[in-house]
């Protein structure tokens, strides 16, 4: 067993020089001791405060970051949108980073089936900044009549000849990530809706964002303005609802789909190496 004593000063230490201050003020190791471990608690405590606000400071933060700033997004995005025209059929093409064959400028996805009427390797009206455009389509998916878009790859390539800002793709999306649609539907240009990635597939992404007509072809964006995929479609159930007035159609608000931009690499690309989409 360790026995525990205070060490003092004795007054034979200094020859008797300091006698009188040795016998006046000696030295309490226990109290000094006492006060040596308060100081360390404090200290100790202080510094995990410290470490603890540090913590939840960057937690706020990844937690700012991770939510979407929209009209950031929406700014970001903006001057990357266009219109699309085939005959009488039309919807939104957005400019993403892909290879661009030497002639041309920028590489725009869109969706297929605003090409029905129009073949590969044809010219369509692109609209940018108010003004028209030539573009190139490149490739389609399907080339012949739309069928069922949830079973078909929904994708068209066009290339044109002036520069426009490109979207960077977007990293695989998880349900409950941030989501913004943007397009030019109906008389709306740069027109914007905002909710959630609903539902994570293979191929393509579900999305509570509102859409509409003339949607098709815009992108689906992450809370970072990066593409995740290509307004396709959504679901319309008439038979839902009985007994409206004649010439009204109401579709379900709830979930629409954008096609995965992985999709194009085989069957627009041909497999190409350049292809970004890989995620």
């Amino acid at each position: 067993m360790k026995i525990r004593r205070r060490i003092v000063r004795n007054r034979f230490d200094t020859d008797g020089i300091w006698g009188d201050l040795v016998l006046t003020d000696r030295l309490d190791v226990e109290r000094e001791f006492s006060r040596s471990i308060s100081r360390r608690i404090f200290i100790s405590t202080v510094l995990a405060f410290v470490l603890i606000l540090s913590s939840l400071g960057f937690w706020v933060y990844s937690l700012d970051g991770a939510q979407a700033n929209v009209p950031s997004v929406v700014a970001h995005a903006k001057d990357s949108l266009v219109d699309v025209w085939c005959g009488n059929s039309g919807g939104t093409g957005v400019a993403i980073e892909m290879p661009i064959p030497d002639q041309y400028k920028t590489g725009i996805l869109s969706a297929a089936h605003v090409f029905e009427e129009c073949k590969k390797n044809e010219t369509i009206k692109v609209i940018y900044e108010g003004r028209d455009y030539r573009g190139y389509l490149a490739g389609k998916d399907p080339e012949g009549k739309i069928g069922d878009l949830s079973k078909q790859t929904d994708l068209a390539l066009i290339y044109v000849k002036f520069a426009m800002p490109a979207l960077a793709p977007a990293p695989e999306a998880h349900v409950g990530d941030w989501a913004i649609v943007m397009g030019d539907p109906y008389d709306h240009i740069n027109y914007a809706s905002f909710g959630i990635v609903t539902d994570v597939q293979k191929d393509q992404y579900g999305t509570d964002a509102a859409t509409n007509h003339g949607n098709s072809g815009g992108p689906l964006l992450d809370s970072a303005g990066r593409v995740l995929g290509i307004m396709s479609y959504g679901e319309l159930h008439e038979d839902q609802f009985e007994g409206n007035p004649k010439g009204i159609i109401d579709q379900v608000a709830g979930i629409t789909y954008a096609k995965r931009l992985r999709l194009s690499c085989d069957v627009i690309f041909n497999g190409a190496a350049g292809c970004p989409f890989s995620e």
